[in-house]
């Protein structure tokens, strides 16, 4: 069984994460961009990154695919979270070693 996670679970998760590694995230209300990604996450050694959050099983809208795929040709790399394993793996493929993550809702 899966276990499903919420959107708001996840990026309480990922600010966490992100903090241990001494890193910022920045939530974006982007009104004049629509289908921008949920987070901007900045990491020491010039690692920068977004990441679209969603609770598990949901998938990025239409719009949404779009804008990542302009961000990834611009060179930045755009991930979409629906699992505390996703927040593992995102941060792996950025370089970043990770703690084990509760697996509880905060």
């Amino acid at each position: 069984m899966i276990l499903i996670e919420s959107e708001k679970t996840l990026e309480k998760k990922m600010v966490q994460e992100v903090k241990k590694q001494k890193g910022i995230t920045v939530k974006i209300h982007p009104f004049s961009f629509s289908g921008f990604p949920d987070r901007i996450i900045f990491l020491p050694n010039k690692h920068v990154f977004f990441a679209e959050i969603k609770t598990t099983k949901k998938k990025p809208e239409k719009l949404q695919i779009i804008c990542h795929e302009k961000i990834r040709k611009l060179g930045f790399n755009v991930y979409v979270i629906s699992s505390t394993q996703d927040i593992k793996n995102t941060l792996k493929n950025e370089g970043i070693r990770t703690t084990p993550l509760s697996k509880k809702s905060d």
